[in-house]
């Protein structure tokens, strides 16, 4: 039942990935609930389901669920460092945004940008892009 439900959530996600490419988020948050159904407390619903709060301005919810994905991301045994770091500046990067779009009384995270691009799964920098920075990012 477990691979089951593992493979729908799956198909769930990216369904709601492919919806949120096209900014239709009502359809995004809709079909990654379903997925969490399935397989609850995964780093990348969470990160998802971030972003998506984030454009929809609501940026308490974006704070804590980029939290929760990064206690998630930080636990996982099957990403490498470099894609643990990598996700790590995905979230601060949407807690920042939501700090300072949000008006919340926190300071700004720091990020570290100590990781290798080539370490990376392609598929974690289409999904989740980190943004752009004055040093290159060829030189990380």
């Amino acid at each position: 039942m477990k691979i089951f439900n593992a493979i729908l959530s799956g198909f769930l996600f990216s369904k709601a990935i492919n919806f949120a490419s096209r900014m239709e988020y009502k359809k995004a948050m809709r079909f990654l609930n379903l997925s969490d159904r399935f397989c609850p407390n995964i780093y990348s619903h969470y990160l998802l389901r971030s972003h998506i709060m984030l454009v929809n301005e609501n940026f308490y919810e974006c704070e804590k669920n980029s939290r929760k994905a990064i206690e998630l991301i930080h636990g996982k045994k099957k990403l490498n460092i470099d894609e643990k770091k990598y996700l790590n500046v995905y979230a601060l990067d949407l807690i920042n945004l939501s700090i300072v779009h949000g008006k919340l009384e926190q300071d700004l995270c720091i990020i570290e940008l100590d990781f290798s691009l080539k370490n990376i799964d392609e598929r974690l920098i289409r999904y989740f892009p980190i943004m752009p920075r004055k040093r290159a990012m060829s030189e990380l």
